[in-house]
């Protein structure tokens, strides 16, 4: 710079060397650009030319009526199970619309309706149970159990046993009928729901509410508890033991998940700050901390997180917006990796995922989401563009955890009589050739294409020649052995004198 701004004086290069004085210490400010650019280009992403479609309006469901956009902040809004989705409607009584999967196009019967006394702030769906059983949280400090049965709604159960709003539920992802629930005082309760009975209870603090809470995958029994003080616990579900680290603010709102190998965290800040930031699981090695955090810019509502477990891959996607957000989670730097955007025209007023074995792997689909629309819910599938799609993309898909039958059930966990060991599978399937094994043909170099290409072509000068002796060769065919050659019309004595 100071080279620079000297010759544009009009100095002499020998008196510029004479007085600049070049530093042989790199300069602060550089040091941190060179930070940045290292962190943004550090490794590539797989799934880094991630692409959304929206699908086909034949797989969409409309017709939908009194549908509820506005929800409280700890509610995803919407909640898919294997055949029935829910969400909330316009009216009082705590409403709850119920929508038939299997029946996608217009929605033209009236929609199964669910009455809460009280209103309800978060429901789920039991994965495992052969029944359509959904759970509902709400501010009369009760869980209710609700079962779908020939498109009736019927209250199987209430489990009593909080004090204050619940704010959070969560089923375990490998114990089929464990359910944990959280209040606004701090008290996480365990619960066996096909015994209907509690199990387990443990406090956080009341100062420090459940925000936000989910099981780990791998270890089976460490919940991870977002607190509105800006800590988040690791807790154990069976001893009680916990663990903190700190995300670096106060946390106003939050959505938690976990993969096989981070915990992902979508918190609201101060002045509406929005954050996405990666935690190391509890059993990692170097404990339980922070890895990275990703801004996500300001805005009221919160993203909510979507997340397949198998690929590190998370989805943000938020209430009042047209635009799915995805990342790529990793355990080395940079521990959260922007994809590419997806940009829809519908508004989003909530969002859920279908289940890992929805998705076609051969045609590289990494995840399909559910989106809830003012009067329709809409397909969207997010996938990896590859040519070579008779192949099996093992490079996406390395492993997966096998989540497709419970584990244990609920009095094997709370006694401990088995382990919980989570089994890694090849999701490969059988007969079909996996990329990594396909020999690769090695082609020649551009140049030794063009040099090919221009061997085949000959000169002017040598197509002229080619020409000319062809025409000659022709001539002397067509032309014959003239008279004297052949000695017609004299004898062989005449010309002897």
């Amino acid at each position: 710079k100071q080279w620079y701004q000297r010759r544009v004086r009009g100095e002499t290069v020998e008196e510029v060397k004479e007085e600049v004085v070049v530093s042989e210490e790199p300069v602060e400010e550089n040091l941190k650009h060179k930070a940045v650019v290292q962190n943004l280009t550090t490794g590539q992403s797989a799934l880094r030319n991630i692409q959304g479609v929206l699908s086909h309006k034949d797989y969409h469901y409309h017709g939908l009526r009194n549908v509820q956009t506005v929800f409280p902040s700890e509610s995803n809004g919407f909640a898919a199970g294997r055949r029935y989705a829910a969400h909330h409607m316009v009216g009082s009584g705590g409403r709850l619309g119920v929508i038939d999967l299997q029946t996608p196009g217009q929605n033209n019967t009236p929609q199964i309706e669910l009455v809460n006394v009280g209103n309800p702030t978060v429901f789920q769906w039991d994965h495992f149970s052969d029944r359509d059983i959904l759970a509902v949280g709400g501010d009369c400090s009760r869980v209710k159990l609700w079962e779908i049965v020939e498109g009736q709604a019927k209250l199987i159960a209430e489990l009593s046993g909080h004090r204050s709003k619940v704010t959070q539920l969560a089923y375990h992802p490998g114990v089929s009928g464990l359910l944990a629930t959280c209040d606004t005082q701090g008290v996480v309760i365990l619960w066996d729901t096909p015994k209907q009975t509690q199990i387990k209870s443990h406090e956080i603090g009341e100062d420090d509410g459940c925000a936000a809470m989910c099981w780990d995958l791998l270890d089976g029994n460490t919940l991870y508890i977002a607190q509105k003080s800006g800590k988040v616990t690791a807790l154990n579900g069976k001893t009680g033991s916990k663990v903190e680290t700190n995300v670096g603010g106060e946390i106003r709102n939050a959505r938690i998940g976990a993969t096989r190998d981070v915990v992902v965290l979508s918190w609201h800040g101060a002045m509406n700050a929005r954050h996405l930031s990666a935690l190391s699981l509890q059993g990692a090695q170097g404990g339980f901390h922070l890895l990275g955090s990703h801004a996500l810019g300001i805005g009221t509502s919160l993203p909510a997180p979507l997340i397949d477990r198998d690929l590190n891959l998370v989805c943000c996607v938020a209430r009042g917006e047209a635009s799915v957000l995805p990342f790529e989670l990793r355990l080395e730097p940079p521990h959260i990796m922007p994809l590419a955007i997806h940009n829809d025209v519908d508004t989003q007023y909530a969002c859920a995922q279908l289940p890992c074995s929805a998705r076609d792997l051969m045609a590289v689909e990494v995840i399909k989401i559910y989106k809830l629309c003012k009067d329709s819910v809409q397909l969207i599938t997010m996938s990896v563009p590859r040519l070579r799609k008779e192949y099996f993309q093992d490079d996406i898909f390395k492993s997966a955890l096998d989540f497709s039958s419970p584990i244990l059930a609920v009095a094997e966990w709370n006694s401990g009589s088995k382990s919980y060991t989570v089994k890694d599978i090849d999701p490969c399937p059988e007969g079909v050739t996996k990329m990594s094994n396909v020999e690769v043909v090695k082609k020649s170099s551009q140049h030794s294409k063009i040099q090919q290409e221009h061997l085949k072509y000959k000169s002017q000068e040598a197509q002229r020649d080619e020409l000319f002796n062809s025409f000659a060769e022709q001539v002397q065919r067509d032309a014959g052995p003239l008279e004297q050659d052949l000695m017609e019309g004299c004898e062989d004595d005449e010309w002897s004198d």
